[in-house]
Protein backbone atom coordinates (compact mmCIF):
# COMPACT_ATOMS: atom_id res chain seq x y z
CA UNK A 1 0.00 0.00 0.00
CA UNK A 2 1.49 3.42 -1.21
CA UNK A 3 2.06 6.12 1.34
CA UNK A 4 0.19 9.37 0.05
CA UNK A 5 2.73 12.64 -0.41
CA UNK A 6 2.34 15.54 2.14
CA UNK A 7 1.15 18.86 0.07
CA UNK A 8 4.16 22.10 0.02
CA UNK A 9 3.78 25.38 -1.17
CA UNK A 10 7.23 25.59 -1.43
CA UNK A 11 7.06 23.00 -4.00
CA UNK A 12 4.57 24.80 -6.31
CA UNK A 13 7.32 28.22 -6.90
CA UNK A 14 9.59 24.85 -8.92
CA UNK A 15 6.59 24.50 -10.94
CA UNK A 16 6.35 26.76 -14.11
CA UNK A 17 2.86 27.18 -15.13
CA UNK A 18 2.36 28.47 -10.97
CA UNK A 19 5.61 31.20 -11.14
CA UNK A 20 4.23 32.36 -14.44
CA UNK A 21 0.26 32.33 -13.02
CA UNK A 22 1.54 33.92 -9.63
CA UNK A 23 4.07 36.51 -11.49
CA UNK A 24 0.92 37.59 -13.81
CA UNK A 25 -1.45 38.12 -10.96
CA UNK A 26 0.91 39.52 -8.65
CA UNK A 27 1.45 42.30 -11.37
CA UNK A 28 -1.99 42.76 -12.26
CA UNK A 29 -2.52 43.76 -8.43
CA UNK A 30 0.02 46.07 -8.06
CA UNK A 31 -1.24 47.88 -11.19
CA UNK A 32 -4.48 47.81 -9.84
CA UNK A 33 -3.60 49.39 -6.86
CA UNK A 34 -1.30 52.23 -8.10
CA UNK A 35 -4.10 52.90 -10.64
CA UNK A 36 -6.56 52.96 -7.98
CA UNK A 37 -4.51 55.62 -6.02
CA UNK A 38 -4.09 58.37 -9.02
CA UNK A 39 -7.45 58.68 -8.67
CA UNK A 40 -7.67 60.01 -5.55
CA UNK A 41 -8.13 63.88 -5.14
CA UNK A 42 -5.47 66.33 -3.41
CA UNK A 43 -5.91 69.87 -2.36
CA UNK A 44 -3.35 72.27 -2.12
CA UNK A 45 -2.02 76.28 -2.19
CA UNK A 46 0.26 77.34 -4.64
CA UNK A 47 2.26 80.46 -3.20
CA UNK A 48 4.21 83.13 -4.72
CA UNK A 49 2.46 83.60 -8.13
CA UNK A 50 4.18 86.22 -9.67
CA UNK A 51 1.15 88.52 -11.09
CA UNK A 52 1.23 89.67 -14.82
CA UNK A 53 0.15 93.10 -16.08
CA UNK A 54 -0.75 92.84 -19.23
CA UNK A 55 0.87 96.02 -22.01
CA UNK A 56 -1.70 99.20 -22.26
CA UNK A 57 -2.65 101.46 -25.35
CA UNK A 58 -2.72 104.68 -25.92
CA UNK A 59 0.57 104.76 -23.97
CA UNK A 60 -0.59 104.30 -20.40
CA UNK A 61 1.48 102.55 -18.03
CA UNK A 62 1.30 100.87 -14.70
CA UNK A 63 2.50 102.13 -11.11
CA UNK A 64 2.45 100.76 -8.02
CA UNK A 65 2.83 97.22 -9.30
CA UNK A 66 6.39 95.44 -9.28
CA UNK A 67 8.25 92.29 -9.57
CA UNK A 68 7.72 91.48 -6.02
CA UNK A 69 3.99 91.28 -6.40
CA UNK A 70 2.24 87.46 -5.70
CA UNK A 71 -0.46 85.94 -5.32
CA UNK A 72 -1.78 82.47 -4.03
CA UNK A 73 -4.42 79.97 -4.72
CA UNK A 74 -5.24 76.62 -3.73
CA UNK A 75 -6.46 73.91 -5.98
CA UNK A 76 -8.30 70.55 -6.30
CA UNK A 77 -7.22 67.30 -8.49
CA UNK A 78 -5.12 64.44 -8.98
CA UNK A 79 -2.92 63.97 -5.98
CA UNK A 80 0.07 63.31 -8.49
CA UNK A 81 -0.65 66.40 -10.64
CA UNK A 82 -1.31 68.47 -7.45
CA UNK A 83 1.85 67.59 -5.78
CA UNK A 84 4.26 68.85 -8.59
CA UNK A 85 2.54 72.25 -8.99
CA UNK A 86 4.49 74.76 -8.75
CA UNK A 87 4.25 78.58 -9.32
CA UNK A 88 5.25 78.67 -12.76
CA UNK A 89 2.52 76.69 -14.13
CA UNK A 90 -0.60 79.00 -12.93
CA UNK A 91 -0.97 82.57 -14.04
CA UNK A 92 -2.35 85.17 -12.08
CA UNK A 93 -3.76 88.61 -14.11
CA UNK A 94 -6.42 91.01 -14.21
CA UNK A 95 -6.88 90.71 -18.08
CA UNK A 96 -10.87 90.19 -17.22
CA UNK A 97 -10.99 93.31 -15.99
CA UNK A 98 -8.65 95.76 -18.29
CA UNK A 99 -11.39 97.05 -20.30
CA UNK A 100 -12.87 99.36 -17.53
CA UNK A 101 -8.98 101.50 -17.65
CA UNK A 102 -9.69 104.62 -20.37
CA UNK A 103 -7.43 106.80 -19.00
CA UNK A 104 -5.11 107.97 -15.94
CA UNK A 105 -6.45 107.47 -12.70
CA UNK A 106 -6.62 104.94 -10.05
CA UNK A 107 -8.48 101.82 -10.22
CA UNK A 108 -9.40 98.71 -8.76
CA UNK A 109 -8.33 96.03 -10.67
CA UNK A 110 -9.99 91.85 -10.17
CA UNK A 111 -7.45 88.80 -10.33
CA UNK A 112 -8.09 85.61 -11.97
CA UNK A 113 -5.54 82.90 -12.18
CA UNK A 114 -5.50 80.60 -14.88
CA UNK A 115 -3.42 76.80 -16.59
CA UNK A 116 -0.19 78.18 -17.64
CA UNK A 117 1.10 74.35 -18.37
CA UNK A 118 0.63 71.24 -20.07
CA UNK A 119 -0.53 70.13 -16.20
CA UNK A 120 -4.47 70.37 -16.31
CA UNK A 121 -6.01 67.73 -14.05
CA UNK A 122 -6.74 70.08 -11.25
CA UNK A 123 -9.42 72.95 -10.87
CA UNK A 124 -9.03 76.30 -8.73
CA UNK A 125 -10.68 76.19 -5.45
CA UNK A 126 -13.39 78.91 -5.73
CA UNK A 127 -12.43 81.69 -3.99
CA UNK A 128 -9.08 81.09 -2.44
CA UNK A 129 -7.37 83.68 -4.41
CA UNK A 130 -5.44 86.17 -2.85
CA UNK A 131 -5.28 89.08 -3.04
CA UNK A 132 -8.68 88.80 -4.72
CA UNK A 133 -7.88 92.42 -6.32
CA UNK A 134 -5.06 95.11 -6.68
CA UNK A 135 -5.25 98.73 -6.42
CA UNK A 136 -3.18 100.18 -9.25
CA UNK A 137 -2.55 104.33 -11.06
CA UNK A 138 -2.48 104.13 -14.49
CA UNK A 139 -0.87 107.33 -16.72
CA UNK A 140 0.95 108.13 -18.93
CA UNK A 141 4.79 108.49 -18.32
CA UNK A 142 6.67 112.12 -17.60
CA UNK A 143 9.80 113.38 -17.26
CA UNK A 144 11.37 116.72 -16.04
CA UNK A 145 14.81 118.59 -14.98
CA UNK A 146 14.19 120.88 -12.04
CA UNK A 147 16.85 123.30 -10.65
CA UNK A 148 18.29 122.29 -7.29
CA UNK A 149 17.61 125.05 -4.76
CA UNK A 150 20.04 125.51 -1.83
CA UNK A 151 17.20 127.48 0.31
CA UNK A 152 16.85 124.60 2.30
CA UNK A 153 20.10 124.61 3.74
CA UNK A 154 19.16 125.80 7.63
CA UNK A 155 22.73 127.66 8.50
CA UNK A 156 24.00 130.33 11.22
CA UNK A 157 26.56 131.82 12.53
CA UNK A 158 27.59 134.56 15.45
CA UNK A 159 28.51 137.97 14.27
CA UNK A 160 32.06 137.26 13.64
CA UNK A 161 31.31 135.07 10.57
CA UNK A 162 29.38 134.96 7.48
CA UNK A 163 27.76 132.59 5.18
CA UNK A 164 28.46 132.96 1.55
CA UNK A 165 27.23 131.80 -1.19
CA UNK A 166 25.90 127.65 -0.84
CA UNK A 167 27.57 126.07 -3.82
CA UNK A 168 25.99 122.74 -4.84
CA UNK A 169 27.78 119.92 -6.47
CA UNK A 170 25.04 119.08 -8.80
CA UNK A 171 22.91 121.92 -10.36
CA UNK A 172 19.87 119.61 -11.76
CA UNK A 173 17.32 116.55 -10.58
CA UNK A 174 16.14 114.68 -13.12
CA UNK A 175 12.76 113.26 -12.00
CA UNK A 176 10.85 110.37 -13.90
CA UNK A 177 7.12 109.01 -12.78
CA UNK A 178 3.34 109.87 -13.91
CA UNK A 179 3.15 112.64 -15.86
CA UNK A 180 0.56 113.96 -13.39
CA UNK A 181 2.92 113.61 -10.56
CA UNK A 182 5.86 115.05 -12.32
CA UNK A 183 3.63 118.66 -13.05
CA UNK A 184 3.01 118.96 -9.57
CA UNK A 185 6.51 119.45 -8.80
CA UNK A 186 7.08 123.30 -8.24
CA UNK A 187 10.75 122.93 -7.36
CA UNK A 188 13.55 120.94 -5.87
CA UNK A 189 15.38 121.81 -2.50
CA UNK A 190 18.43 121.06 -0.89
CA UNK A 191 17.24 120.00 2.76
CA UNK A 192 19.86 119.50 5.85
CA UNK A 193 19.48 121.54 8.93
CA UNK A 194 23.10 122.61 10.84
CA UNK A 195 22.89 122.44 14.66
CA UNK A 196 24.36 125.26 16.43
CA UNK A 197 26.16 128.39 15.00
CA UNK A 198 29.32 127.49 12.49
CA UNK A 199 32.80 128.98 12.20
CA UNK A 200 34.26 127.36 9.73
CA UNK A 201 33.25 126.19 6.11
CA UNK A 202 31.06 123.15 6.40
CA UNK A 203 30.75 119.96 3.36
CA UNK A 204 27.61 117.88 3.92
CA UNK A 205 25.19 116.06 2.04
CA UNK A 206 21.67 116.99 1.41
CA UNK A 207 18.64 115.40 0.73
CA UNK A 208 16.78 116.52 -2.25
CA UNK A 209 13.11 116.95 -1.64
CA UNK A 210 10.35 118.26 -4.10
CA UNK A 211 7.87 120.86 -3.39
CA UNK A 212 4.32 121.54 -5.09
CA UNK A 213 3.44 125.25 -5.62
CA UNK A 214 1.93 125.69 -2.06
CA UNK A 215 5.50 125.12 -0.76
CA UNK A 216 3.84 121.36 0.59
CA UNK A 217 6.22 118.27 0.08
CA UNK A 218 5.12 116.00 -2.30
CA UNK A 219 5.18 112.76 -1.12
CA UNK A 220 4.89 109.86 -3.92
CA UNK A 221 5.53 106.31 -4.78
CA UNK A 222 6.10 106.74 -8.10
CA UNK A 223 8.33 109.57 -8.69
CA UNK A 224 12.20 108.24 -9.30
CA UNK A 225 14.87 110.44 -9.24
CA UNK A 226 18.37 110.11 -10.74
CA UNK A 227 19.65 111.46 -7.13
CA UNK A 228 18.36 111.32 -3.98
CA UNK A 229 21.53 113.76 -2.05
CA UNK A 230 23.32 116.31 -3.42
CA UNK A 231 26.93 117.17 -2.03
CA UNK A 232 26.59 121.08 -0.45
CA UNK A 233 29.40 123.29 0.33
CA UNK A 234 28.41 125.92 2.72
CA UNK A 235 31.34 128.88 3.02
CA UNK A 236 31.54 130.35 6.68
CA UNK A 237 34.02 133.57 6.10
CA UNK A 238 35.45 135.51 8.81
CA UNK A 239 33.68 139.04 9.46
CA UNK A 240 36.26 142.15 9.76
CA UNK A 241 35.59 145.92 10.36
CA UNK A 242 38.11 147.89 7.94
CA UNK A 243 38.45 151.99 7.80
CA UNK A 244 37.82 153.21 3.90
CA UNK A 245 40.66 155.38 2.86
CA UNK A 246 40.32 157.49 -0.33
CA UNK A 247 43.18 156.75 -2.45
CA UNK A 248 44.67 160.09 -5.27
CA UNK A 249 46.23 160.41 -8.45
CA UNK A 250 48.15 163.56 -9.33
CA UNK A 251 48.87 164.41 -5.57
CA UNK A 252 52.00 165.68 -4.49
CA UNK A 253 54.71 163.03 -2.31
CA UNK A 254 53.97 165.15 0.01
CA UNK A 255 50.04 165.37 0.55
CA UNK A 256 48.99 163.86 3.90
CA UNK A 257 45.98 162.01 3.51
CA UNK A 258 45.64 160.31 6.95
CA UNK A 259 46.61 164.10 8.13
CA UNK A 260 43.80 166.05 6.40
CA UNK A 261 40.89 163.16 7.43
CA UNK A 262 42.26 163.75 10.51
CA UNK A 263 41.60 167.17 10.29
CA UNK A 264 38.13 167.13 9.10
CA UNK A 265 39.23 168.34 5.53
CA UNK A 266 38.40 164.90 4.17
CA UNK A 267 35.45 162.69 5.13
CA UNK A 268 34.28 159.61 3.60
CA UNK A 269 31.10 157.98 4.01
CA UNK A 270 30.91 154.81 5.31
CA UNK A 271 33.92 155.82 7.21
CA UNK A 272 34.26 152.37 7.86
CA UNK A 273 32.91 148.88 6.21
CA UNK A 274 32.46 145.31 7.39
CA UNK A 275 33.59 143.02 4.91
CA UNK A 276 33.59 138.65 5.20
CA UNK A 277 36.76 137.61 3.77
CA UNK A 278 37.89 133.53 3.85
CA UNK A 279 40.03 132.28 6.54
CA UNK A 280 43.06 131.84 5.14
CA UNK A 281 43.46 135.40 3.17
CA UNK A 282 45.98 136.83 4.72
CA UNK A 283 46.30 139.81 1.93
CA UNK A 284 43.38 142.30 3.50
CA UNK A 285 44.76 144.61 6.11
CA UNK A 286 43.09 146.79 7.81
CA UNK A 287 41.99 149.36 5.52
CA UNK A 288 39.76 149.42 2.07
CA UNK A 289 40.80 151.85 -0.25
CA UNK A 290 39.08 153.64 -2.79
CA UNK A 291 39.61 153.57 -6.48
CA UNK A 292 42.10 156.87 -7.30
CA UNK A 293 40.47 160.53 -7.47
CA UNK A 294 42.06 163.14 -9.36
CA UNK A 295 42.63 165.30 -6.89
CA UNK A 296 43.76 167.98 -9.50
CA UNK A 297 40.36 168.32 -10.06
CA UNK A 298 39.03 169.33 -6.69
CA UNK A 299 38.39 173.00 -5.82
CA UNK A 300 36.08 174.66 -3.10
CA UNK A 301 33.39 174.26 -5.50
CA UNK A 302 33.70 170.81 -6.80
CA UNK A 303 34.14 169.13 -3.50
CA UNK A 304 32.12 165.89 -3.67
CA UNK A 305 32.40 162.46 -5.35
CA UNK A 306 31.64 158.95 -5.31
CA UNK A 307 34.64 156.27 -5.81
CA UNK A 308 34.22 152.98 -6.36
CA UNK A 309 36.01 150.26 -3.27
CA UNK A 310 39.16 148.38 -4.80
CA UNK A 311 37.49 145.32 -3.12
CA UNK A 312 39.94 142.23 -3.24
CA UNK A 313 39.70 138.76 -4.70
CA UNK A 314 37.36 136.65 -2.34
CA UNK A 315 35.99 139.45 -0.20
CA UNK A 316 32.37 139.69 0.15
CA UNK A 317 30.66 143.26 1.13
CA UNK A 318 27.03 144.01 2.69
CA UNK A 319 26.22 145.29 -1.37
CA UNK A 320 28.47 148.40 -0.55
CA UNK A 321 30.47 148.85 -4.06
CA UNK A 322 31.53 152.57 -3.25
CA UNK A 323 31.92 155.49 -0.95
CA UNK A 324 31.43 159.47 -0.76
CA UNK A 325 34.34 161.63 -0.50
CA UNK A 326 33.68 164.83 0.32
CA UNK A 327 36.33 167.90 0.98
CA UNK A 328 35.31 170.60 3.25
CA UNK A 329 35.47 173.73 1.62
CA UNK A 330 34.84 175.58 4.53
CA UNK A 331 38.37 174.62 5.80
CA UNK A 332 40.25 175.20 2.54
CA UNK A 333 41.60 178.31 0.64
CA UNK A 334 42.87 178.98 -3.01
CA UNK A 335 45.72 181.02 -4.33
CA UNK A 336 47.27 181.68 -7.36
CA UNK A 337 51.24 181.33 -6.95
CA UNK A 338 54.00 182.29 -10.10
CA UNK A 339 56.43 179.32 -9.90
CA UNK A 340 60.14 180.24 -11.12
CA UNK A 341 61.82 176.94 -9.41
CA UNK A 342 62.23 174.28 -11.84
CA UNK A 343 63.54 170.58 -11.39
CA UNK A 344 64.50 167.66 -13.83
CA UNK A 345 63.89 164.92 -13.26
CA UNK A 346 66.21 161.94 -14.46
CA UNK A 347 67.84 163.81 -17.84
CA UNK A 348 70.04 162.42 -20.56
CA UNK A 349 73.76 163.11 -19.09
CA UNK A 350 75.18 162.90 -22.75
CA UNK A 351 72.99 166.02 -23.84
CA UNK A 352 72.64 169.43 -22.37
CA UNK A 353 68.74 169.92 -21.26
CA UNK A 354 66.97 173.85 -20.59
CA UNK A 355 64.06 174.84 -19.15
CA UNK A 356 62.67 177.32 -21.85
CA UNK A 357 59.85 178.59 -19.90
CA UNK A 358 61.37 180.97 -17.13
CA UNK A 359 57.90 181.22 -14.84
CA UNK A 360 54.19 179.33 -14.35
CA UNK A 361 51.15 180.82 -12.49
CA UNK A 362 49.72 177.69 -10.47
CA UNK A 363 46.22 177.26 -8.68
CA UNK A 364 46.89 175.70 -5.31
CA UNK A 365 44.12 174.00 -2.90
CA UNK A 366 44.95 173.59 0.58
CA UNK A 367 44.01 174.01 4.51
CA UNK A 368 43.60 177.65 4.95
CA UNK A 369 46.53 178.01 7.32
CA UNK A 370 48.83 176.44 5.39
CA UNK A 371 47.89 178.48 2.18
CA UNK A 372 48.45 181.78 3.78
CA UNK A 373 51.77 181.15 4.28
CA UNK A 374 52.90 179.34 1.24
CA UNK A 375 55.01 181.29 -1.66
CA UNK A 376 56.40 180.24 -4.65
CA UNK A 377 59.78 179.53 -2.78
CA UNK A 378 58.07 176.35 -1.36
CA UNK A 379 56.77 175.10 -4.08
CA UNK A 380 58.92 173.31 -7.52
CA UNK A 381 57.96 172.08 -10.69
CA UNK A 382 59.17 168.69 -11.59
CA UNK A 383 59.65 167.76 -15.72
CA UNK A 384 60.14 164.30 -15.73
CA UNK A 385 62.73 163.59 -18.76
CA UNK A 386 62.92 160.19 -18.23
CA UNK A 387 61.13 158.69 -21.37
CA UNK A 388 63.15 161.73 -23.36
CA UNK A 389 66.38 159.23 -23.77
CA UNK A 390 68.18 160.20 -26.90
CA UNK A 391 66.05 163.04 -27.78
CA UNK A 392 67.20 166.10 -29.25
CA UNK A 393 64.82 169.50 -30.02
CA UNK A 394 62.67 171.05 -28.63
CA UNK A 395 59.13 169.62 -26.88
CA UNK A 396 56.85 170.79 -23.88
CA UNK A 397 56.41 168.68 -21.00
CA UNK A 398 54.24 168.09 -18.44
CA UNK A 399 55.48 169.15 -14.92
CA UNK A 400 54.45 167.94 -11.19
CA UNK A 401 54.12 170.84 -8.39
CA UNK A 402 56.03 169.60 -5.43
CA UNK A 403 55.53 171.00 -2.11
CA UNK A 404 58.16 171.59 0.84
CA UNK A 405 57.05 169.37 3.53
CA UNK A 406 55.46 171.04 6.11
CA UNK A 407 52.56 172.04 3.35
CA UNK A 408 51.07 168.57 3.64
CA UNK A 409 47.51 169.67 2.85
CA UNK A 410 47.95 171.29 -0.13
CA UNK A 411 47.63 170.28 -4.27
CA UNK A 412 47.68 171.76 -7.70
CA UNK A 413 44.33 171.95 -9.69
CA UNK A 414 43.42 172.73 -13.22
CA UNK A 415 40.18 173.18 -14.94
CA UNK A 416 38.91 169.84 -16.82
CA UNK A 417 38.86 172.15 -20.01
CA UNK A 418 42.91 172.94 -19.65
CA UNK A 419 45.86 170.92 -20.24
CA UNK A 420 48.29 170.11 -17.20
CA UNK A 421 50.58 172.56 -16.47
CA UNK A 422 53.59 172.67 -19.05
CA UNK A 423 56.79 173.87 -19.85
CA UNK A 424 59.10 174.27 -23.17
CA UNK A 425 62.20 172.23 -22.82
CA UNK A 426 65.09 172.02 -25.39
CA UNK A 427 67.57 169.05 -25.44
CA UNK A 428 71.09 169.66 -27.25
CA UNK A 429 74.46 168.07 -27.78
CA UNK A 430 76.83 169.18 -25.22
CA UNK A 431 79.24 171.90 -26.32
CA UNK A 432 82.94 171.45 -24.96
CA UNK A 433 81.95 174.36 -22.57
CA UNK A 434 79.38 172.65 -21.29
CA UNK A 435 81.13 169.13 -21.07
CA UNK A 436 84.10 170.72 -19.06
CA UNK A 437 81.95 172.68 -16.96
CA UNK A 438 79.49 169.45 -16.24
CA UNK A 439 83.15 167.86 -15.71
Amino acid sequence: MKLKSKFSIGKLFYNDKFVMVFSALLAFGIWFSVSSGTTEVSKNFIEKIPISMPQLGNDLKFYGVDNSLTAKVRVSGNALIVRDLTADDIEVSPVDDIAKITGPGNYELKLSAQKGSMKSDYEFIENTLSPETISVYVDREGESDFEISSSGINASTDKSHHIDTIVLAQKKVHVEGPDSEVNKIAKAVAVYDFSGVLTETQNVEADIVLYDKNDEVIESDFLKTDISKVNVSVPVLDVKNLDVIPAFSNAPASFDVAAAMEAGIITVDPSNIEIAIPNDTDEVTDEMTTKEIDISKINLSNNELTADLNIPSGVRLNDIENAKVTFDSGKLTSKKITVKNFELIDPDENYKTTVMTKSIEVTVIGESEQIKNLTAANITANVDMSDKQGFTGSTTMDVKLSFNGKYNLCWAYWKDDESNYKVNVTVAEKTESSKESSE
